[in-house]
């Protein structure tokens, strides 16, 4: 993701460019950040949930 944007984003993999500028809120497992980005966010991870009972 490059420019200039305001978002509310949930998503399993985010990439940010050099040229983001980005406020909101991001909601991901994996993140990366280019160097340049200007970020003005809350960030949360997301946790993969797995169930391994074997009824």
């Amino acid at each position: 993701m490059g420019g200039q944007v305001t978002v509310d984003l949930s998503s399993d993999r985010i990439h940010l460019n050099n040229s983001a500028k980005i406020k909101g809120k991001l909601s991901h497992k994996n993140l990366v950040v280019d160097e340049g980005a200007q970020l003005e966010i809350e960030s949360s991870t997301r946790k993969k949930i797995t169930n391994n009972n074997k009824d």
